[in-house]
């Protein structure tokens, strides 16, 4: 469906600009006639303009605000299509207010909300869609939508945590690398030259010191060109299938940082389990959509399609998950207590919102260990330079001593 840029003047004379999106330019005035505004020019934007508007991401910040407004405004009686209307002219993002107007099109040609969002894929997902036609064939559309504008509010503030965790390391561990490189390459290199013109016999570790320090000095475009060389190569390799699967396997094997991520996706996975199967989501699309992109790791996604597989089969979901490694001790018992007790949806949740909390503990954790270890660190490498420097010093006063 094409789109329109326009300029209107609504009843107090006052311009407006903006986008809509219809069959054509009389449904086009006609949409913004109803809205209040006279078309004062109205053309339709190139197919290339507007693929390239449409490919730019929505985040989920944006959503979520999304959500939480629709569902005061449908709370306090407001009708879908008038809510949509005023959302539209609300959403700061021009991309989510050109999908909403599509979106309210849809639904005046006699369209689901749930069929309007799932012409737009690349804004909302089929986690979003599944949850809002949930809501609607069972009446409880204002419920639905704030659950969903409360759990990406969440998976924002999970990921935020999760950056910072992450960040604080790579900091740190950049820090201690520029200060190492700035002694030993700049430094070091004229310390050694005062220390060769008086023809002493230089200690061992003197001898290593000031050898790393001319390596360093000679080939430093190589030293500094490496770590931004890989990190362009494993990012555009991380945008593969088979990238972006493999890295996401190396990242849950790594040590403590892995079991962060781990318990993480688990949580992820958890509370959005739980909120489709207590919305009457079927198990089979609960699998579908999870394995879909909805947790954030290929790796655990492409498992979930071997657990869905075993579900298919005849084991049940304790069995299925259990059969793979992937899962730790404690969700594999509350699926297990959860089946038995039916009260599967309530076990997801309760699982769900445990793994969050042991998120955030172990990144505090993480950062509070952190900082004493590189202060070790740093002590350790200014150490060994001190005294790699101060040993022929002393040598050298010992003799004019003598």
């Amino acid at each position: 469906m094409p789109g329109y840029r326009y300029l209107a003047l609504d009843a107090d004379g006052k311009k407006h600009r903006g986008a809509v999106t219809a069959p054509d330019e009389n449904r086009a005035e006609f949409y913004l006639g109803r809205s209040g505004l006279t078309v004062v020019r109205l053309r339709e934007e190139t197919t290339r303009r507007l693929a390239f508007k449409i490919s730019r991401k929505v985040s989920l910040t944006d959503l979520a605000g999304l959500y939480d407004r629709l569902s005061d405004t449908l709370q306090v009686g407001l009708p879908l299509i008038a809510s949509l209307s005023e959302n539209a002219k609300l959403v700061k993002n021009t991309v989510l207010s050109r999908t909403i107007e599509h979106v309210r099109t849809l639904i005046e040609e006699g369209k689901l909300f749930s069929e309007a969002m799932g012409q737009h894929p690349r804004v909302f997902d089929r986690f979003q869609v599944a949850v809002i036609h949930m809501g609607e064939i069972s009446g409880t559309l204002p419920g639905a939508l704030r659950q969903l504008s409360d759990l990406l509010t969440w998976r924002v503030e999970q990921r935020s945590q999760l950056k910072r965790g992450l960040i604080y390391p790579i900091f740190i561990m950049g820090a201690l690398t520029v200060v190492t490189a700035v002694w030993v390459g700049y430094v070091l290199p004229k310390v050694a030259s005062f220390l060769k013109s008086m023809d002493i016999t230089l200690p061992a570790i003197t001898r290593i010191v000031i050898r790393i320090s001319t390596i360093f000095a000679a080939y430093w475009p190589l030293f500094a060109a490496f770590p931004v060389v890989s990190i362009l190569l494993i990012a555009a390799w991380a945008k593969t299938a088979r990238g972006r699967f493999a890295l996401d396997r190396f990242l849950l094997r790594l040590p403590y940082i892995g079991k962060i991520l781990r318990n993480a996706v688990v949580s992820r996975l958890s509370l959005n389990f739980s909120m489709m199967f207590e919305a009457g989501i079927t198990i089979g699309s609960i699998f579908e959509i999870l394995s879909g992109g909805a947790l954030g790791n290929r790796f655990i996604e492409q498992d979930l399609k071997l657990v869905h597989q075993r579900v298919l089969s005849g084991q049940s979901l304790y069995e299925s998950f259990s059969s793979s490694r992937e899962y730790p001790d404690l969700f594999l018992g509350g699926i297990r207590s959860g089946e038995m007790a039916g009260k599967l949806g309530e076990t997801f949740r309760k699982t769900g919102v445990y793994y969050d909390k042991e998120v955030n503990r172990s990144i505090k954790a993480f950062a509070a260990t952190l900082e004493p270890a590189a202060i070790v660190i740093m002590g350790g490498l200014f150490g060994i330079i001190i005294l790699a420097i101060l040993l022929p010093i002393y040598d050298i006063i010992s003799k004019i001593k003598g």
